[in-house]
């Protein structure tokens, strides 16, 4: 707190105070009535965070540093997910989005510290957007002719700009520094060499860069699949398969690079076996969701690939009782994806059976939010029959109006 109460500050120790209490909540072990304690952190924390809000519009003088402000949102948001809100997660998100555009984006050169904070709000912001398939797609708002807002790349939609160039080579071409610092959610293909995501979060950039595109990819065929916009607006029927033609064979690309161990050295062998395992589960679940959000597959195709996943999380916890560091949280994004496309009687029974542990363990509430919906989709795959209709979690969450994030 560095002796000072300010409103930010304060707003920033009642959300990370909230995050553990609704955590400690979630956990069968502990005592106590945490959850009524999260409440309460939690509104104290939005009280602040809105009286600090009111200062910087209102206030000629600067009152608050942009850091802290980026820090408390960001921590609002982790709140609202411990307590599971994905709604009011992902509108933080958004708000958080639009103070890093106003405040954030204006200088050339950005501190290490600021770019951090850039990177962990793109993270939480595009691995929320993999599961955003229940919202109705808004309608593009009014673009220049150089396919920009106020002077800025428009990319809060997760749409497609149709202005951005496009192809296959682009996937691995390196972007200009300025544009990659300023490219928060990755809309635009290419590597930057001086992402943070590595350290930040242990992915490669181009494994979220890839996930960027396909959840664009997505929405443009949710869009024209039920007719939601003008036609002018719709992604043209050769432009999704260049795209997706594209967009596919980068992932095996990735894939391939995953299998091959080319992943930066560290002294602890189990710690490098576990990070190279888990770039092969979290490049085989982006394909899985690929397959799912733009070819929407019958789920007895990709069997073999759950099977690869089943393989890779058995492996990781093997390698979990060596290092003794646990990674389950980071990997229910990946086992949830390859759970929903189960269909053998094996395979579901491990994905279960991988939940519960992982709940027990991490006491996630979306972990078993992420079971639910899984075994929703078994369940009436089964009733269906073999010959009757594909059922999947982009199905449950439409027809049942659910908002689930999983990170």
């Amino acid at each position: 707190m560095n002796g000072s109460i300010k409103h930010v500050r304060l707003a920033l120790l009642n959300a990370v105070l909230s995050t553990s209490a609704f955590h400690l909540g979630n956990n069968t072990a502990c005592q106590g009535n945490w959850k009524a304690s999260g409440e309460m952190y939690l509104r104290r924390a939005q009280c602040h965070f809105q009286k600090c809000m009111e200062e910087t519009c209102l206030s000629t003088t600067k009152t608050s540093k942009y850091k802290e402000i980026l820090m408390a949102i960001l921590s609002l948001s982790n709140a609202f997910m411990f307590k599971g809100d994905p709604d009011k997660r992902r509108a933080y998100l958004i708000q958080t989005e639009k103070f890093i555009r106003i405040r954030g984006l204006s200088r050339p050169k950005l501190s290490p510290k600021k770019r951090a904070l850039h990177h962990c709000y793109a993270f939480m912001r595009i691995m929320a957007e993999t599961t955003c398939v229940a919202d109705i797609l808004n309608k593009r708002p009014l673009e220049t002719s150089e396919g920009t807002v106020d002077g800025t790349i428009y990319e809060g939609d997760f749409r497609i700009s149709p202005n951005l160039a496009f192809s296959a080579d682009a996937m691995t071409e390196e972007k200009d520094p300025e544009m990659g610092q300023r490219d928060l959610h990755l809309a635009i293909p290419g590597r930057w060499s001086s992402t943070l995501f590595p350290t930040v979060y242990g992915v490669d950039e181009l494994f979220l860069m890839l996930l960027s595109q396909v959840i664009r990819l997505a929405n443009e065929r949710d869009l024209s699949t039920t007719c939601n916009g003008n036609q002018e607006e719709r992604l043209s029927l050769k432009e999704f398969w260049i795209r997706a033609k594209a967009i596919e064979k980068a992932i095996n690309t990735l894939i391939s690079s995953s299998t091959t161990g080319d992943t930066q050295s560290h002294d602890n062998h189990f710690l490098q076996n576990d990070k190279s395992t888990t770039a092969q589960a979290m490049s085989m679940s982006l394909l899985i969701f690929f397959y799912r959000r733009i070819y929407e597959v019958d789920p007895a195709m990709l069997q073999c690939k759950v099977a690869s996943m089943r393989t890779y999380l058995i492996k990781i916890q093997q390698d979990e009782i060596h290092s003794k560091d646990g990674s389950s949280a980071a990997l229910i994004w990946p086992a949830f994806i390859a759970a929903c496309e189960a269909v053998e009687p094996d395979l579901q029974l491990f994905f279960s059976s991988w939940f519960d542990y992982c709940f027990a363990t991490t006491a996630l509430v979306y972990a078993s939010v992420a079971k639910q919906i899984f075994e929703t989709i078994w369940t009436k795959r089964s009733k269906a029959g073999l010959h009757g209709e594909i059922f999947s979690w982009p199905d449950i969450l439409r027809e049942g109006n659910i908002k689930f994030t999983c990170v």
